[in-house]
This record gives C-alpha cells, sequence and structure tokens, in this order.
C-alpha cells in the first residue's frame, strides 16, 4: 500500500422524493428527470482501486418502506417531469445578475451583500409555500418537503457526540437520527422540528436576500463552547443564535419516551444577539469561550461570556440567562484606532485585561474599513497557549484580516490581499482595478498538529516537482502551484456530466454576463514574469534524491514571502476562493496554490437553470483534526477532500502542502446521475456511533460519515476513515 492510496467504493443515497415519500402528482422544486439515478453497472470495473464488501456493491435504498434498489430505478422519480422544476413555477429571478467587483481603491465600495447588486435579490419562497405556517409542518399527508433558502452558506451539520443530523430549513431547525451506520438513513420525517425566535433588534433591520422572510439562516455551525457543544445560526436580519446539542438530545429522548409531538417540546437558544446587519461568518472558540460573526457591514463581532471563576469550565453549569440588551457591554475597535467603549461602563480609559478575567460580558465589534468587504466566513488565531488573541477573517473581495481581540492600543488590523488581486496589482497597477478577480468565500486557521507527516514530495503536494509551477511575484513572494495534480485525483472528471453526456442545451446561457467571475479566466501569476529559473523544480527535485541532498542546504536563502501572514503559534490558514484553495503562513513562508480544485468545463457563459449567477464559490470549510482532514464544500454541489501535509523531508522548498485526495461526488457517481443537477444546501461529517452503545458513544477516530446534502433534498453519504499506519484516507 502506498500513502497517497486513496479506495472508494459506492455511494448512498437517498432522493427528496423516496425520503419524504412524495406522491408522484406533487413537482419537487429543483428535481429533474435527469437526476433519475440510473442502476449499477452488472460489472462494475472502477479505474481505481476499490474497497468492496459483499454487502456494499450496490447503493441502497433509504426509504423505510421500499425494498433495496439493487438494480431498479426509483419507481417514484419515473414519472415524467420537466428538465429542471423552477423553484417558483416562474423564472423568479433568472435575470437577475451578480455585478463583478468594483475595483476601486474602496475595493467594492457598493458591494453591500453576497447579491452585489445596488438593489439585492427578492427571492420569494425558492422552494416550496411561502407561507409562515409551513415552515413547521408536520407533513401530515406524507408528500410535502420542507422549504429551503437558496443561496446560502452551509446549512447542515452533525452533531461530533450525539446521533444527530441538523438542517436549516429556511426559518425551521430540523434534527433527525441517523438511522443506519452504513446507509445513513434518515427518517421521513424529522425527530424534532423548533423554530429560532427572532430579536426586536432584527424586526428593524429586516431581509437582504428575502425581504418578504428575513429571519431565514444563512449559515450553520456546530463546534464546542467551553466544555459544552453547540450550534450557531446566522440570520438574515442579522440575529444570531446558539443552542446547546445536549438539550436538544435531551429533548429527543422526552419524546422518544412519550408520546409528545416535537411542536409540543422546547428547545430555547441559550445565546441570542444580533449584529446590525445580514450575519454570515461564524466561529466558535473552545478554550476561549468566544463566538464571532461577520455581517455584511465589513465588521466582525466577538461575543465573549463572563467567567470570573477561573474553575468555571463549562457554560451549562451557568443559569438560563433570558435576552437582554445589556447582556454584552460594546468595545468597538476601527482598523487605524484603539479600542473605544461604546457602553460608557470605563470613562475615558479601559484598564481591564478582558482577555483573561470578565466579570461580565462583551462585544468586541471589529472593523474592516473601506479596505473591507462583507464577511462570509472567520476563524480564530490563538497564542502558543491556546487561548484566542485574533480573529481571522475572509472578505469576499479575497482578503484575509488578522484583526486583534484585546489591545487597547491600537495596533492597525492588517491583511494579506487575495492572490489574484495582489497579481494584477503588481502587473497593472494603472489598470488592476478594471479586472475581475476570483472572490474570497473561506478561511481556516490549521495548527501544525493538522498536518499530516508525509515523505515525499507526491505524498505532500500530489504531483511531482517537475509538473508543479514555481513562481516568485513581487506582489506576494514565494508559491508553488499544484493544479497538474487534478490528473492523479482518482475517479475525478474536468468534465461536467451533461458536457459528458453531449446535453450541452441543458445549460442555461447568459450571455449578458460576460465578463463576470467564472465566465473569463482570471490568473494568479504571469508565465514570463513570475517564473525564473532561479526559483524552480531542480531543488525539489534534488531534495527526492538521497545522493543529491548532502549538497543542499536545509534552509533556503531566499527572502520572505512580500505579505507573510505568520501567526504567533505557528498555524498556517488555507484560503479559498470560487474553485480555488490556498495555504499561506507558518514558519516558512512558502505558499501553496491548488486552482481550479472543484471546476468543471462547461459551454462559455452557462450556468444551470434558475441559477442567476455562477455558483462556484468553495465557501464551506470543515476541519477534521482526528483525520488531518478538510472537507471544502462548494455551492456547484462538489466537494473536496484534503489532506493537510508536513513534509518529513528537511531539503524540500517548502515546510506544510497539502494533497487533494478526492472530490466527490465521484466521477462514477455522477455517470449514474446520483449527483443531482442543482445547488448544495450543504455538507456535513461526523463520527458514526458505536453499534450497540449510547447516542454519546463514538468509534473514535476510525470512521465518520460525509453527508453531501442537494436543493432537490437528495443527500448521498460516504464513508471516511484513515488508516493510521500507512496514512491512507478511505472513503467508503
Amino acid at each position: 500500500m502506498t500513502r497517497d492510496a486513496l479506495y472508494i467504493g459506492p455511494c448512498h443515497y437517498v432522493t427528496g422524493r423516496q425520503r419524504y415519500r412524495t406522491r408522484t402528482s406533487v413537482s419537487i422544486p429543483w428535481e429533474s428527470s435527469w437526476n433519475i439515478p440510473l442502476p449499477p453497472p452488472t460489472s462494475v470495473s472502477h479505474t481505481l482501486e476499490t474497497e468492496s464488501d459483499s454487502d456494499s456493491d450496490s447503493d441502497i435504498d433509504m426509504n423505510d418502506d421500499q425494498p433495496a434498489q439493487g438494480g431498479q430505478d426509483d419507481k417514484a422519480s419515473q414519472e415524467d417531469q420537466s428538465d429542471q422544476e423552477d423553484p417558483s413555477d416562474q423564472e423568479n429571478g433568472a435575470e437577475q445578475e451578480e455585478g463583478g467587483d468594483n475595483a476601486d481603491g474602496a475595493d467594492d465600495e457598493d458591494d453591500e451583500g453576497f447579491f452585489p447588486d445596488d438593489d439585492p435579490p427578492d427571492i420569494n419562497s425558492e422552494l416550496g409555500d411561502d407561507s409562515d405556517e409551513d415552515d413547521d409542518d408536520d407533513f401530515p399527508d406524507g408528500d410535502k418537503v420542507p422549504p429551503i433558502a437558496p443561496f446560502r452558506l452551509n446549512l447542515t451539520v452533525l452533531s461530533q457526540r450525539y446521533n444527530m443530523y441538523i438542517a436549516a430549513y429556511r426559518r425551521a431547525i430540523h434534527v433527525s437520527r441517523v438511522r443506519s451506520c452504513v446507509e445513513q438513513t434518515l427518517p421521513a420525517r424529522p425527530d424534532l422540528i423548533f423554530r429560532p425566535p427572532a430579536s426586536r433588534e432584527a424586526l428593524g433591520v429586516g431581509g437582504y436576500i428575502d425581504t418578504s422572510t428575513p429571519h431565514q439562516m444563512n449559515h450553520l455551525i456546530i463546534g464546542d463552547l467551553g466544555n459544552e457543544e453547540i450550534i450557531l445560526l446566522a440570520c438574515d436580519d442579522g440575529d444570531v443564535l446558539g443552542y446547546y446539542t445536549s438539550r436538544i438530545d435531551k429533548a429527543l429522548l422526552r419524546m422518544e419516551s412519550s408520546d409528545a409531538r416535537y411542536d409540543s417540546i422546547a428547545v430555547r437558544p441559550f445565546f441570542h444577539e444580533n449584529v446590525g446587519i445580514s450575519a454570515w461568518g461564524l466561529a466558535v472558540h473552545k478554550k476561549s469561550r468566544l463566538i464571532a460573526v461577520g455581517n455584511n457591514n465589513r465588521q466582525v463581532h466577538v461575543f465573549a461570556f463572563a467567567f470570573p471563576d477561573p474553575l468555571r469550565t463549562s457554560l451549562e453549569d451557568k443559569p438560563e440567562i433570558p435576552y437582554r440588551r445589556d447582556l454584552f457591554l460594546r468595545m468597538k475597535k476601527r482598523r487605524e484606532g484603539p479600542l473605544i467603549d461604546v457602553s460608557g461602563a470605563f470613562g475615558d480609559k479601559i484598564h481591564e485585561d478582558f482577555s483573561r478575567h470578565r466579570e461580565r460580558g462583551y462585544r468586541f465589534i471589529l472593523e474592516t474599513g473601506q479596505a473591507g468587504n462583507n464577511i462570509p466566513n472567520v476563524a480564530f488565531g490563538n497564542n502558543r497557549s491556546g487561548d484566542a488573541i485574533d480573529i481571522i477573517a475572509i472578505d469576499i473581495s479575497g482578503k484575509v484580516w488578522v484583526l486583534d481581540i484585546w489591545l487597547r492600543d491600537y495596533p492597525p488590523h492588517r491583511y494579506v490581499e487575495g492572490l489574484y488581486r495582489a497579481h494584477y496589482k503588481s502587473h497593472v497597477p494603472q489598470h488592476w482595478a478594471a479586472v475581475s478577480a476570483p472572490r474570497g468565500w473561506g478561511v481556516l486557521v490549521l495548527p501544525a498538529s493538522s498536518f499530516l507527516p508525509t515523505d515525499t514530495f507526491q505524498d505532500s503536494l500530489g504531483l511531482s516537482p517537475a509538473e508543479a509551477v514555481y513562481v516568485r511575484n513581487k506582489g506576494y513572494g514565494y508559491y508553488i502551484g499544484t493544479k497538474k495534480a487534478l490528473k492523479y485525483i482518482k475517479d475525478n472528471s474536468s468534465c461536467h456530466p451533461w458536457v459528458r453526456e453531449n446535453r450541452a442545451d441543458r445549460f442555461h446561457i447568459a450571455p449578458q454576463w460576460h465578463g463576470l467571475n467564472g465566465f473569463q479566466p482570471a490568473r494568479w501569476y504571469h508565465e514570463q514574469t513570475d517564473c525564473r529559473e532561479d526559483w524552480g523544480a531542480s531543488r525539489d527535485e534534488a531534495a527526492d534524491n538521497p545522493s543529491e541532498q548532502a549538497a543542499l542546504d536545509v534552509q533556503m536563502n531566499q527572502a520572505n514571502n512580500a505579505t507573510p501572514l505568520i501567526l504567533p503559534d505557528g498555524s498556517s490558514v488555507m484560503r479559498t476562493y470560487e474553485k480555488d484553495i490556498e495555504l499561506v503562513g507558518s514558519d516558512h513562508n512558502i505558499g501553496i496554490m491548488f486552482d481550479n480544485v472543484t471546476h468543471q468545463q462547461m459551454p462559455q457563459y452557462a450556468t444551470l437553470p434558475h441559477v442567476p449567477f455562477p455558483p462556484e464559490r468553495l465557501a464551506n470549510l470543515l476541519h477534521v483534526p482526528e483525520l488531518c482532514l478538510v472537507v471544502a464544500g462548494s455551492m456547484c454541489g462538489r466537494v473536496a477532500l484534503i489532506t493537510p501535509t508536513r513534509p518529513t523531508n528537511p531539503y524540500y522548498s517548502f515546510r506544510r502542502g497539502f494533497r487533494v485526495e478526492a472530490v466527490l461526488p465521484k466521477s462514477t457517481d455522477e455517470d449514474r446521475h446520483l449527483r443531482p443537477m442543482c445547488l448544495l444546501l450543504g455538507v456535513a461529517i461526523g463520527p458514526i456511533p458505536s453499534a450497540g452503545g449510547g447516542n454519546d458513544r463514538l468509534l473514535g477516530d476510525r470512521r465518520y460519515r460525509i453527508m453531501i446534502h442537494y436543493y432537490d433534498h437528495r443527500i448521498l453519504s460516504y464513508e471516511v476513515c484513515r488508516n493510521t499506519m500507512t496514512g491512507e484516507l478511505s472513503v467508503i
């Protein structure tokens, strides 16, 4: 076995029509006739090495009251349907355009939301009935599917402690026990539904994406706050709510042990605040007990909970705190200014050390100013003791911001320019503003422990030194481009399924979008000026040869990168764009760039029907430290599995990198039409509960499940594990 071998077996799936037992006479928005799954081939002959057991040679129909699929199509889906059901039975915004960035000195001054028109589109009920009463409907007829909030960030999670799959549908949270540890079966009816309440402030803020239904959720994450696992929700009206998963589990246990209906079980948030405008980026810090929220006002709000008793380790120990406007004292820090006491509690001078002792809660409002933009994702940066000291935020122009939380004086907030914009600024400083560069969407902070030790260059980056691109740019420094590693990703296709099947006529062609992101290729380096002989593959080729290593210095005699991003604890930062993945930072500033990871070839100016903009957004980043794995989900419906790597050979030109293990769904899954041609609602990953154990008993770091949830309610599931002896990642 080789360290980089990937073993992939069949995909388990359930269609929305199967799961909700929807009658054939009832249409499901975003469902199309092309999406009818095909039977598996009678003789499976994959192009890659495949792990297969006798009980997993065919996909399983997860509908409780139907037999296994074997070689049968979904009978309910056989009925003739339109190629693509319009979510609103009308075009409903098909003429809307997503404008390019205003690339002036203020970086997109007019860009007020993730739909960057001056007037945001009014998306009314993209899926299903728009009435308030239907959001938490009990589905009495067995043929209703929940309406979704389209064009948001990740809206599904798996608990890391309990057997719970949680999905956000517009204004309602659906919680389900996963019924099977093999097929990851979900029930036709969720086990629990609750609706997050709206605050008084939210009524004044209103919605940005959907003005008629403002309290829809934009983002859902799961993480630890103190010793408690929580889910955190960001809403379009600026509300942010937190719930303990332990209390959700207790509500489920009450229902399972009684005849109570889920609408009679109260699940109350322990945290409910408003950030003044549409909320998007979310992060939770376990040790420092912080919640961070990025919004559409170029701000990050950091909520620091009070913990005067250093022995107190669990927020659950604190009594239920009713929502109050003054629960968190407000402190503001502008980009170039000191910390300001907005609440007036400290007078002219602030002396308190908020990072260590907090007698009460504080809200720190960190502003990026005119150089910033909307903030879709945030993370925390730590000191060497593991305490949070910075916010690492990405804005949609591609900048990664480092925002200090605690210092009272004013070290200015700093940023690292997006790779594409830095390239254009360095090469065409007078005209770079006219270039539509790919937007920034995701950010992760990866500590040194997250990187898997590797032996060779190929194990570390997924290709040979001769196939890599070595770039030195005066705008951002030294980088290694690994795009050619795409050909080594097993069972992956760079062509869209409709192109492979000669069905390009199904695309929506929009020539009026000429020049928008995704339609006109952007470059992050110039081949003639940025690729030089004095910085190339020769060093790494020699490092791969033991007989030549003696002539190499362990450290490269090269200048640091132009815009280093070095965090105090030595962590690296992963930044994602529309379809690209970049690794920056660490003690040796050689960046790694893998462009077009999730991209598939389509006709020029093409997009999916009823999608008003190019949907390639690598915004959903999930980190699984136990597996040394990053899961990166794109709105377009594809999910990359990434292994951060750390070569043990000290002679390589880089110290940390990553390789892409797989892109899901696999090409063979697409050929069977298992991937529906619609957008991604969410991707979730969590450990599989142990058989016969309690809800919180897990197998540990051996087996995880990935569940990919689409707009038409189809869910694809894969089992993932890593062989700790070889470093292999298995996707089953």
